[in-house]
């Protein structure tokens, strides 16, 4: 009876002991391996490259002077401005990236999750004073917003909380379209296809404010068709393009003989020149705006407002010149 006492205090401290070791296995199963899935500098990296399977690429590069605050932004190759934020949010989400256990460790796993080197989805390639620091393939995603990766020359696959489609090769996904947009309450003619188009009040309209697109020469009973002219005024003051090349540089667009040429001044009296080159396949056009020095390419469907402006297209007929509809037809029954 003098040991019950001790059998049952061993017994407690073995609970005690076996409770600390699930709490600790759990601990371990919920955070996977410690420490992060890469290691690298995210102030020296000066070079992001993301590899497609198509074979297309894209190189985003750190700008090597810094603005007022100190700070570095990026740029494509050709040297356009990326949107500011997008690759420093990349860099710091793949920082915090916390190794997890592996889904997979065997080298014949890597084709079925696709992230072999020769069969992934993307493969993002991190750079400092041109050295890889860090390199990533991004394969399978089993749900929203988690993919598979590998880290170049391991076997490990991870499943981590990343969106492949965040990181496309596509230049215009990541450009700053805003560096040629313009304020189109500040645009005030446009001369395009050998049409004028002024942004002004419109008669008898008291309101300053209220100043409406029309052609110079619109005539008593003519209206303009609004959604025709928005949708030229907006091609113009921010063009939708998907890829950025360098001027000069050897392509397809035929700028010496130009589908459409425009002329857009602004308020402070400043033109700006638009000229559209069109290419044999004609599966896109090429876009140069004076005072940039690149070709902004424009998928069909962006370049169609500058290629499609008529008088007839921006201006709705008054009603008594609208055709006439063509008489009911009547089915009779027997001769």
């Amino acid at each position: 009876m003098r040991n019950i006492p001790f059998i049952l205090g061993a017994v407690l401290v073995v609970q005690l002991g076996l409770a600390g070791v699930l709490a600790w296995q759990q601990n371990e199963a919920g955070q996977g391996k410690s420490g992060p899935l890469l290691s690298f500098d995210q102030a020296a990296v000066d070079r992001v490259v993301i590899d497609q399977p198509d074979g297309k690429s894209l190189t985003l590069m750190r700008d090597t002077a810094k603005d007022t605050k100190g700070k570095t932004g990026w740029h494509l190759a050709v040297g356009y401005p990326v949107v500011a934020g997008r690759v420093d949010g990349l860099l710091t989400s793949l920082a915090d990236l916390k190794r997890p256990w592996p889904v997979a460790t065997t080298a014949d796993a890597l084709k079925r999750f696709k992230v072999a080197d020769d069969d992934f989805e993307r493969r993002l390639t991190l750079e400092a004073g041109g050295k890889t620091v860090a390199s990533l393939l991004l394969g399978t995603s089993p749900s929203f917003r988690q993919t598979d990766v590998r880290l170049a020359g391991q076997d490990d696959v991870y499943n981590i909380p990343l969106e492949t489609a965040d990181m496309t090769a596509r230049a215009g996904d990541w450009a700053d379209h805003s560096s040629i947009a313009l304020d189109e309450q500040k645009m005030t003619q446009i001369a395009v296809g050998g049409l004028v188009l002024e942004h002004r009040q419109p008669a008898g309209s008291k309101d300053k404010a209220a100043k409406v697109w029309q052609l110079a020469d619109l005539a008593t009973g003519e209206q303009m068709d609004a959604g025709k002219v928005d949708g030229l005024v907006s091609a113009l003051a921010s063009p939708s393009f998907s890829d950025v090349l360098a001027a000069g540089s050897a392509n397809a667009y035929d700028f010496a003989a130009p589908a459409a040429e425009a002329k857009v001044t602004m308020a402070d009296g400043k033109q700006i020149t638009y000229t559209l080159g069109k290419t044999k396949d004609g599966q896109d056009d090429g876009l140069e705006i004076s005072g940039h020095p690149y070709i902004f390419v424009l998928p069909s469907y962006a370049s169609a407002p500058l290629t499609d402006v008529k008088r007839d297209t921006l201006v709705n007929k008054p009603a008594n010149q609208q055709a006439a509809p063509a008489p009911a037809r009547t089915n009779k029954v027997g001769g």
